[in-house]
């Protein structure tokens, strides 16, 4: 993989990772998985592939967790990226 392409790989991984924590963001204010799950149809529509794979990950991970498992992982998240910033 040269220096491109791993510049490439970051961006969309960071990209996924963003609509991961918006995802768990609107989850953990009340949206509705069934919401979300419009979302990633707008989003497929527009090609936006990374915005689908980042809700897609909140979606599956709320299946196995509890509200404040979610709360505390989103807060965890936010943390983590202001220290990035």
């Amino acid at each position: 993989m040269d220096k491109e392409q791993l510049r490439q790989q970051v961006a969309r991984e960071t990209k996924i990772h963003k609509y991961y924590r918006l995802a768990l963001k609107q989850l953990s204010e009340g949206i509705s998985v069934e919401e979300l799950e419009e979302d990633i149809q707008v989003w497929e529509e527009v090609e936006e592939y990374e915005a689908c794979a980042g809700i897609q990950m909140a979606i599956k991970n709320t299946k196995y967790v509890t509200i404040e498992d979610l709360l505390y992982g989103y807060r965890t998240i936010k943390k983590d990226s202001q220290q990035e910033d």
